[in-house]
Formats: structure tokens, C-alpha cells, sequence
């Protein structure tokens, strides 16, 4: 799946986060939404 045109950073991943929970109702959704480095990097900032 193509991601939205985002940058996977440390400083970008807790609001593309906060984009995924509110586009997929939560983080247990985050994998059916985003590529697996941006879950990667979701779970390790928060």
C-alpha cells in the first residue's frame, strides 16, 4: 500500500499515528493501514 506523501520520521510518526488510530480506530489497525516501518516506528515512539 502507498503511504499519503509523509515523512517516516521520529518527528513525523506520533502525529502519523495519531492519523492512522483516527483513520483505522486504533493501533491494533495500524498494519491493515500503514507499511509495516511506519508501524515500526509507531510503536518504538510511543
Amino acid at each position: 500500500m502507498e503511504l499519503p506523501n509523509f515523512s517516516i520520521s521520529s518527528k513525523k510518526s506520533e502525529e502519523l499515528c495519531a492519523l492512522a488510530e483516527g483513520w483505522c480506530g486504533g493501533r491494533v489497525w495500524l498494519m491493515r493501514c500503514w507499511a509495516r516501518e511506519l508501524v515500526m516506528e509507531c510503536i518504538r515512539n510511543g
